[in-house]
């Protein structure tokens, strides 16, 4: 098996390095053969194989009519990027309370549903270490105004905020920075000022800072018996990447790979599977177990800030736990790797728990997904993660057992199966009401966005059956995965995430992107669904169309008619070194300019009666080009030739003057507000009769 896997990455490697286009096209073609051969011969991930050989293909084709400047389209570009920042003064739409039920957003005054464009503020580390303080992030609040402005500019009228535990309780299990919850209070009424609703977004990657990412405070870490007296352990020990610590050349988009080592693992199972996998493990010197005490200071944490903010209107709802995974929950045997690809060091998870316990061994070493770099000896000095063995929480709930002569014994391989359950219905499910309940006893009106857990195995995940419409929302991620781990943009090409099959041609892509997004929105079972992150790195080369790259993900976002937050914004980020955080660069602004604004600022129908709804939409932003087909569904109570007004956001930055003769309505008259860059459709609608609606801008 092993020879199956690695001569077509061998193949692919040689053929990158030689940079030859038809090489690539052969790899592409052979990858398909392979996937059906593979198929026959049984016992064999075909689609784990063929992607070692379709993905390395792709990276080597390069696409010369990709990087052709364009003086035209490079000069719009600019012209639009500078817009807003040459075109400040525009008057925001004012918060309005909301009401959510079955599934929708409404005005409360007057019914009316409202949608939402928005954009993602990151606040992930702290911006001073002693004392750990995270006042002033994302950006000091003398600087807020000028930010809101821009954002509501651009069209954004919501925001997710991140709020990490680390920010709130730093300090220790309990203890709550009042000095930064105050920071949090004025900077959401600067916001409020600007139009802009708020989701409080609990944010992590990989647990902690401490594991490569952040969100937990450290504390949590060294209640789960893991040694943090020396913050570069976990690293040293291959336990970890930390990617300020690595020595030579920093590795690209491999943070996500701690959630398949030890110590990320470990504190997602205890965090939702604790009483299930490790029942007797304790908080030292007291009766509770560990998932109980780090779930009720985590949603205690949660609970403070509802408190802080339960009095702002903008405040519209929290999610739940910014992208979750479930450890190594539902692995069926630790002799395998929870990695759904060979990337970064790749070892098994019953590798990770010997290296944790202080043993050394080596391991392949992938610099790309499926790319072979080399062999790394891990652990050279043998060293424990944890405070002793007596602190091993594996090696006490029996998954191995320490012989004399100091061997490690796997003894339950399958100790982490679901036996048929679910994570999302077992774990996640109790997870999000308990949550819920919470917030919703400090303010009734919390909508709780609902995030679900990263699943290499299961690219959409849904929502728990059950879930209450009116008080819970769905919140998943999506990302094009080739173009943020290769760092390159390929218009003609992408994976198929359901099928593990190359796609050609741009058409083929935006089809194929598109029914991705219709999946997605079907997996909310009824709940609003929210995409909480989508956007594309900065980092992919000076000759990169960014806009096209922009444009490929949320035009089937748009199209299937769903609501967004990118990510992201974030107002110290640099051209070179990105956000500082793990070598990420998908800001939308940076080093003082805009970036893919042609792409990112996008007409959309801010609000429109209850009985009216989006049937297609499409932007085109090169052209610029809008067309909009709505439905008013059958009313027994309308009476004849009502007036229903629509109010559509319409970018100057794309139609500068907001001409009448460029709008094209079927039904109706259409006023343009410049001030508000909004567009009010008043539409004459007849008793009961169920009507097309068609608006087109040029």
């Amino acid at each position: 098996m092993k020879k199956v896997f690695f001569l077509p990455v061998a193949f692919c490697t040689f053929a990158y390095k030689l940079s030859r286009y038809y090489i690539a096209i052969v790899a592409i073609i052979a990858s398909v053969f392979l996937k059906h051969v593979l198929l026959r011969c049984g016992n064999i991930d075909a689609g784990f194989y063929f992607l070692a050989l379709a993905m390395p293909g792709v990276f080597m084709w390069r696409q010369k009519s990709l990087r052709k400047h364009d003086a035209k389209r490079i000069k719009r570009q600019k012209e639009v990027n500078s817009y807003y920042d040459n075109n400040k003064r525009f008057t925001p739409n004012k918060i309005k309370p909301l009401i959510y039920e079955s599934g929708t957003w409404k005005v409360k005054e007057d019914d009316r549903v409202i949608r939402f464009r928005g954009v993602n503020l990151p606040a992930k580390l702290p911006l001073k270490l002693d004392p750990i303080s995270f006042v002033d992030k994302p950006f000091p609040l003398k600087e807020a105004p000028e930010h809101f402005e821009r954002l509501s500019n651009f069209g954004f009228n919501l925001v997710r905020l991140t709020v990490t535990w680390e920010a709130v309780m730093h300090q220790g299990p309990g203890f709550i920075d009042e000095a930064y919850l105050t920071y949090l209070q004025d900077l959401v009424d600067v916001a409020h000022n600007y139009g802009i609703y708020i989701i409080v977004d609990p944010h992590q990657d990989v647990w902690s800072r401490f594991t490569g990412g952040d969100g937990a405070p450290l504390w949590t870490l060294n209640v789960c018996g893991f040694n943090t007296n020396d913050k570069y352990l976990f690293h040293r020990s291959g336990c970890a990447v930390l990617y300020d610590q690595e020595a030579e050349e920093k590795p690209r988009m491999q943070w996500p790979t701690n959630y398949f080592k030890l110590i990320t693992g470990t504190m997602f199972t205890i965090f939702f599977a604790g009483d299930t996998y490790a029942p007797d493990q304790k908080v030292e010197h007291t009766d509770q177990s560990l998932q109980a005490f780090l779930q009720h200071h985590y949603i205690d944490y949660l609970r403070h800030v509802a408190i802080a903010l339960k009095d702002k209107d903008n405040v519209i709802g929290f999610g739940s736990m910014n992208e979750p995974n479930a450890g190594f929950v539902g692995q069926e045997s630790l002799h395998e790797s929870l990695a759904p690809a060979p990337f970064g060091v790749l070892m098994s998870t019953w590798q990770s728990m010997k290296l944790g316990a202080g043993k050394s061994f080596q391991a392949p070493f992938f610099h790309l997904p499926f790319i072979f770099k080399s062999y790394l000896r891990l652990n050279k000095e043998k060293e424990m993660v944890w405070k002793s063995k007596e602190h091993d929480i594996w090696l006490k709930a029996n998954v191995y057992e320490e012989t004399k002569e100091g061997d490690l014994i796997l003894k339950k391989p399958n100790h982490f199966s679901l036996y048929g359950d679910t994570f999302e219905e077992k774990y996640m499910a109790p997870f999000y009401k308990k949550l819920s309940n919470v917030l919703r006893e400090v303010d009734s009106r919390f909508v709780l966005f609902a995030e679900p857990h990263l699943d290499g195995d299961n690219p959409f995940p849904i929502m728990p059956r059950g879930m209450d419409t009116s008080v819970y929302a769905f919140a998943p991620h999506f990302y094009d995965f080739l173009m943020l781990v290769s760092k390159r943009y390929f218009d003609f090409f992408c994976i198929d995430v359901e099928t593990t099959l190359p796609v050609l041609s741009k058409w083929m892509v935006h089809k194929c992107f598109k029914k991705t997004m219709k999946h997605v929105k079907e997996a909310g079972r009824g709940c609003h669904v929210l995409i909480g992150e989508i956007g594309i790195p900065f980092d992919m080369g000076e000759d990169t169309n960014y806009e096209s790259a922009m444009n490929r993900v949320l035009g089937p976002v748009e199209e299937n008619d769903m609501d967004y937050t990118l990510w992201c914004y974030c107002s110290d980020n640099n051209n070179e070194t990105g956000d500082n955080w793990n070598g990420e660069n998908l800001s939308i602004r940076s080093s003082g300019h805009n970036r893919a604004i042609m792409s990112v600022v996008r007409p959309y129908p801010v609000s429109m009666p209850a009985n009216i709804q989006v049937d297609q939409q499409k932007f085109d932003p090169f052209t610029p080009n809008y067309h909009l087909v709505l439905s008013a569904n059958e009313n027994e109570e309308r009476e004849d030739n009502n007036i229903f007004l629509i109010q559509i956001f319409v970018p100057m930055c794309h139609f500068k003057g907001g001409s009448i003769q460029d709008v094209t309505v079927s039904n109706g008259s259409v006023k343009y507000n410049e001030d508000k860059q909004l567009l009010d459709w008043n539409v004459f609608l007849q008793t009961k009769k169920s009507e097309k609606l068609e608006l087109h801008i040029k």
